[in-house]
């Protein structure tokens, strides 16, 4: 039971149902990610940013990615950039 696999052998510990493997991990989180919410004509901040930055989604991809059109920040304003869900938040 310890030593190597042999080809073929399934590792000790998974089950198989319906031909799905289910390895005790759960597929969802506990909580649904902070981005969820963000949809098209929110307005979102700019996270780890030294400067206060916001703007307007103006489309969400499929991907989990955004554009937005910055309206404040010396380094984004009147710029329309993609930004991945974890690097914006929706403004409060």
């Amino acid at each position: 039971m310890g030593g190597p696999l042999r080809p073929g052998q399934e590792p000790p510990g998974l089950l198989e149902f319906s031909s799905r493997r289910l390895t005790g991990e759960s597929s969802m989180p506990a909580r649904p990610p902070q981005h969820s919410s963000i949809r098209t004509g929110d307005v979102v901040v700019l996270l780890r940013s030294s400067e206060h930055t916001e703007g307007e989604v103006v489309v969400t991809l499929p991907d989990g990615r955004y554009k937005v059109k910055w309206a404040t920040g010396a380094g984004y304003r009147d710029r329309m950039t993609t930004v991945a869900a974890d690097d914006i938040r929706k403004k409060v």
